[in-house]
């Protein structure tokens, strides 16, 4: 991979360490039915993150992101949409697994995602395709003066998974506002 060395993620780590925390979220606190559908809050958010393909820069991605109020076990769907700044769009549709982390008086929060989705534009020819997964994991923070909001600082990685013959890397860094509705 051009520019692994300044590249964060190169291969399918966070995608795999979801499918964990997923799987081990749903053994220890699902026992009862690890995938049983559940009421959950709904809520929507909104995040901005400074985006590099194979460690070169790619300007800045926004993205938008909607989860119903349903889980399955821990695993929330998630419905997204984005735009970079290079000229690229991106629609997808998955999974999130959020963990609350009880440390003391800061109360801190533990996400990961496994979004598979499109990619429109400069960004599919420079991935090497339309199709791509997104992995990302999360930290962050409960805002209790703004009812359920969540600050978090956001990394993920995107690539096609080596389905075509470019199997580019894209990586985001940002922060994410979540606002329950």
């Amino acid at each position: 991979m051009q520019g692994a060395e300044t590249a964060m993620i190169e291969d399918g780590t966070i995608a795999v360490l979801f499918w964990v925390f997923a799987l081990g979220s749903a053994a220890l606190d699902h026992a009862d039915g690890l995938f049983e559908r559940e009421a959950a809050q709904r809520f929507g958010t909104v995040s901005v993150a400074a985006a590099q393909i194979d460690g070169r820069d790619a300007g800045t991605e926004g993205r938008v992101s909607w989860y119903p109020g349903v889980s399955y076990g821990p695993l929330r769907p998630v419905m997204e949409i984005g735009a970079g700044t290079d000229g690229g769009g991106y629609a997808g549709i998955g999974f999130a697994v959020q963990k609350e982390l009880d440390l003391g008086p800061v109360p801190l929060f533990l996400g990961m995602e496994f979004v598979p989705g499109l990619w429109l534009g400069d960004a599919a020819d420079r991935l090497g395709g339309a199709f791509t997964i997104r992995s990302g994991v999360e930290v962050g923070v409960r805002l209790g003066a703004m009812d359920g909001a969540r600050l978090s600082v956001v990394m993920d990685h995107r690539s096609n998974g080596e389905l075509y013959s470019d199997n580019a890397g894209l990586e985001t860094v940002g922060l994410r506002l979540h606002m329950p509705f």
